[in-house]
């Protein structure tokens, strides 16, 4: 897990480094830096928390990365594929990224991050819309494309 972190943040960052300009690449790397939490997470789970005189200050940092891995990582991906898909005006875009916080919000009032654990079988209710919107989006992308080069090159980016 930790060479998964690693991996994560060293691509995220070059994505960042490479394209800062492009709205798609920024969500593209907050994919990767928020995902990396969930290995980062699992590392200091393992490693620190048999060791740790204060647990329970280790169980919160743990719960807190899980809790941005879990449920930032769908958010990230859908709009990556809304800024990336281009479908939407930019406008709406900016729109989006506030509404689209909304169950993320929900979830940390509802089920707060310490003591409880990830409630699957709420989350799933959104991330899994927010998952095959964000491929429909993509999908859909690449179908309206008419130049053939453009759509080879979105093809192989996405694949």
């Amino acid at each position: 897990m930790l060479l998964l972190f690693v991996l994560l943040w060293i691509g995220g960052a070059i994505v960042l480094l490479i394209d800062h300009k492009n709205s798609a690449s920024k969500w593209a790397s907050v994919i990767a830096f928020v995902g990396g939490f969930g290995g980062l997470s699992v590392v200091i789970e393992e490693n620190m928390m048999p060791y740790s005189a204060s647990s329970t200050v280790v169980k919160l940092i743990v719960d807190l990365l899980s809790f941005i891995c879990h449920y930032v990582t769908p958010y990230a991906f859908l709009m990556f594929s809304i800024t990336y898909s281009g479908l939407f005006s930019l406008i709406y875009q900016k729109r989006l990224t506030y509404i689209l916080l909304t169950p993320i919000l929900f979830m940390a009032i509802k089920y707060p991050i310490y003591p409880i654990s990830v409630p699957y079988h709420i989350a799933l209710w959104w991330v899994a819309p927010y998952i095959v919107f964000g491929i429909c989006l993509l999908l859909l992308s690449y179908i309206k494309e008419t130049h053939p080069i453009l759509k080879r090159s979105n093809y192989s980016a996405t694949s």
